[in-house]
């Protein structure tokens, strides 16, 4: 991999979105996005001279792979909506379909 391919963190936000913030950005690298499936996904990255660095083949792997994750639980809900509009009634404690 040579050393033209690697993002900054500058580089990357404007890349990616002018909506995203850097705080976000450093999120999805630390701590890693939270899927509708509960698995967290990170964004792969490098630490040189203090600084991180990802490529744009790491950022289109992260969002694929959230996107994943996401449509797969999407698509469980669809194949049973019964089941997720379904609550427990706190009064009663019996499980209630709701519109």
């Amino acid at each position: 991999m040579n050393a033209c391919e690697f993002l900054t963190m500058s580089e990357t936000l404007r890349w990616v979105s002018p909506r995203i913030s850097a705080g976000t950005l450093w999120r999805w690298i630390r701590y890693g996005l939270k899927t509708s499936s509960g698995r967290s996904v990170h964004l792969r990255h490098i630490e040189l001279g203090g600084g991180l660095y990802t490529t744009t083949k790491w950022l289109n792997e992260f969002f694929l792979a959230v996107t994943a994750a996401n449509q797969a639980v999407w698509h469980n809900a669809a194949r049973h909506p019964a089941r997720s509009r379904r609550v427990k009634s706190r009064r009663t404690g019996r499980s209630v379909r709701y519109a």
